[in-house]
């Protein structure tokens, strides 16, 4: 088990879902969560500290960009 905390934005559902089940069942990383909007991954990012992001380049709302910033 590795208990990195992984953070991944994808605002497409069976994407998101497909990464997590990889990166918990195949891979698995403990800590890996999922977040559809920018939003939804400020809140986890600043709850949860994750060690790693995949980010999404678009999302609903605000671009990637904004969110890096």
């Amino acid at each position: 088990m590795n208990s990195k905390r992984i953070l991944l934005i994808e605002d497409v559902e069976e994407m998101r879902l497909l990464v997590l089940t990889t990166l918990t069942h195949e891979l698995g990383y403990v800590g890996a969560e999922g977040a559809a909007t920018a939003t939804e991954a400020r809140r986890v990012i600043y709850t949860h500290k994750p060690h790693l992001i995949f980010l999404d380049e678009v999302l609903p709302g605000e671009s990637a960009l904004d969110l890096l910033a």
